[in-house]
């Protein structure tokens, strides 16, 4: 009798062990759902923040404006060696900016032979 317990315990008194399970079930599979949507929701609005950078005004542009008309040879010249220095600018590391370079820069040269 006591190896039939639970089996008589599971069908007796008119509840089934499915029956007690399926709400948790249920219960867990909801949160698991809303979980999944609010880490997309979060990991998508992390990314829209990365993708967002604008470069503004490009060099392309400023070729489409010299095309166009809208900008004469001198100011296109101008226009692109300030572009193009900016862009040298901010991409100059801040750590390196000011330490004197080293003589030879890895190449060899006839002094260092001796």
């Amino acid at each position: 009798m006591a190896y039939g317990a639970p089996f008589m315990l599971a069908s007796s008194g008119g509840t089934s062990l499915f029956g007690d399970l399926l709400p948790l079930l249920l219960g867990m599979v909801v949160i698991v759902v809303v979980g999944f949507v609010i880490v997309m929701y979060i990991r998508r609005s992390f990314y829209a923040d990365q993708q967002n950078t604008n470069p503004g005004f490009t060099l392309h542009d400023l070729r489409n404006l010299h095309k166009s008309g809208q900008l004469n040879d001198e100011e296109f010249e101008k226009a692109k060696v300030v572009m193009i220095g900016r862009v040298q600018a901010s991409r100059i590391d801040p750590k390196t900016e000011n330490k004197p370079k080293k003589p030879g820069n890895g190449t060899k040269s006839e002094t260092d032979d001796r």
